[in-house]
């Protein structure tokens, strides 16, 4: 199969949780990774346009309370020449609570395997708010992506030159969140988002013959992805 393959490794940075108030504070890093053997043109960019819109504006950055919302819109867009499928990870820093008068702690990666981790990161996806069509706010991401197991979010169509997907468009923070849930989240939480492409064309629905096991062409293409690209290291 021939393939090509990009990878964007974005960085957004919550600074400050509700307890005592505090600011938001964003940096983004980009890492792309090809194998040799190509075709068509597949390139994704990971932005995030109302962000860099409020901040490039000279706004001052939303302080953190129960309550209070602001725009952050992970939005992928195909610059390539090819239809591509696409997919979200998000990983998840805190920086736990440092006891008074003591140094502050390191932030340290959750792990979703561990169930009080876990639970931090479903605290954190309840803030994730995404708009309609009808412009109105509902809880959750864009319907066009699909949480799997292996904890990233798939996006559920072929995404085609030109076209964008946005899995959330702001982070609303519940007015009824209670001391305990606050005191999970640390001093800090970090967000960080990591887009992948792999082209959609030359990829159909499969029925395996020797097991009759179906794959349709999204995940037939996703298997090609895991099983073939090497990423360098420090890419």
């Amino acid at each position: 199969m021939k393939a090509r393959i990009i990878k964007i490794l974005t960085a957004l940075l919550i600074i400050g949780i509700v307890i005592t108030g505090a600011t938001l504070a964003f940096r983004s890093a980009e890492k792309k990774a090809t194998n040799i053997i190509t075709i068509g043109s597949i390139d994704i960019t990971l932005t995030e346009p109302l962000w860099d819109a409020a901040t490039n504006a000279g706004a001052e950055l939303p302080v953190v309370y129960p309550g209070v919302s602001f725009d952050k819109d992970p939005t992928v867009k195909n610059v390539g020449s090819a239809g591509a499928y696409i997919r979200i990870n998000l990983d998840y820093k805190i920086t736990p609570h440092a006891p008074e008068g003591e140094d502050p702690l390191p932030a340290r990666l959750l792990d979703p395997a561990n169930a009080e981790d876990l639970e931090i990161i479903n605290i954190i996806r309840g803030t994730f708010m995404y708009r309609d069509e009808t412009d109105t706010y509902v809880h959750g991401v864009n319907p066009d992506f699909e949480l799997r197991e292996d904890g990233k979010y798939y996006c559920k169509t072929v995404l085609n030159p030109g076209e964008e997907q946005i899995l959330f468009s702001k982070l609303l923070f519940p007015s009824d969140w209670t001391a305990e849930e606050t005191e999970k989240l640390g001093d800090a939480f970090s967000v960080i988002v990591k887009a992948e492409a792999i082209q959609s064309d030359g990829f159909e629905d499969y029925v395996n013959p020797d097991t009759g096991e179906a794959m349709s062409a999204l995940d037939r293409a996703w298997e090609v992805y895991n099983t073939y690209v090497f990423i360098r290291p420090g890419d």
